[in-house]
């Protein structure tokens, strides 16, 4: 009820007061206000809070990312006039600076850029302008990290289902573009990486000519 909610609440905000570097803590704080007291606005104040005192956490950012991520695909839900992704598109825009943010605080970490990907990736948006962005700037800055490469090779086949008409083609240029990488410039990391999707897909899929394809 109200009164229990109200305690639970001044409970975190005690916690964090006396713990400001616990960054499980804040992180719990704002999921509780986002997923249990539907407070978004709730939630963002607290994990803005949070980075003040610990800007350099990676976790505390990608929480915030998805949080927003996750307000953005509910906000594109409740508008049923139009199709959910644009809605998306026109959503993405906060999600896109707290990633910004991100990599102007934690520059040159080509791993901690992929975790946005992944972040991304998994929230099944319908739209790709998220994972697009991140993309880009994973080219831009990282050209030849053959991690980051293998990366955004996968990421338009990562953040499409197995079951969709347009998997099988999109797993061929997949592949295609991952052997022409590999021409191009030869690295017996990226070609572990490129094992290891092909190993991904195969597990991943049901269909029996598809599977033979891989």
């Amino acid at each position: 009820d109200n009164k229990h909610t109200r305690m639970l609440g001044k409970g975190f905000l005690q916690a964090l007061a006396l713990h400001p570097k616990n960054v499980d803590l804040w992180i719990m704080a704002a999921a509780w206000e986002f997923e249990f007291n539907s407070s978004p606005s709730a939630s963002r104040a607290l994990i803005q809070k949070g980075l003040r005192f610990n800007g350099c956490s990676k976790a505390l950012w990608i929480e915030y990312f998805k949080m927003e991520v996750l307000f953005s695909r509910k906000i594109a839900k409740q508008n049923c006039s139009v199709e959910v992704s644009k809605n998306e598109n026109e959503n993405l825009e906060v999600p896109e600076i707290v990633f910004k943010s991100a990599m102007t605080r934690i520059p040159d970490d080509p791993e901690f850029a992929i975790d946005f990907m992944n972040t991304a990736i998994s929230s099944k948006l319908k739209s790709t302008k998220l994972i697009d962005h991140i993309s880009q700037h994973l080219k831009d800055n990282f050209p030849n990290d053959p991690k980051v490469v293998s990366a955004v090779l996968a990421a338009r086949l990562r953040n499409s289902s197995s079951e969709s008409p347009q998997y099988i083609s999109i797993l061929k240029d997949t592949v295609m573009n991952f052997c022409k990488e590999l021409n191009l410039r030869p690295s017996a990391e990226l070609a572990k990486y490129y094992f290891d999707f092909l190993l991904d897909c195969a597990n991943n899929v049901t269909e029996e000519n598809l599977a033979k394809y891989i």
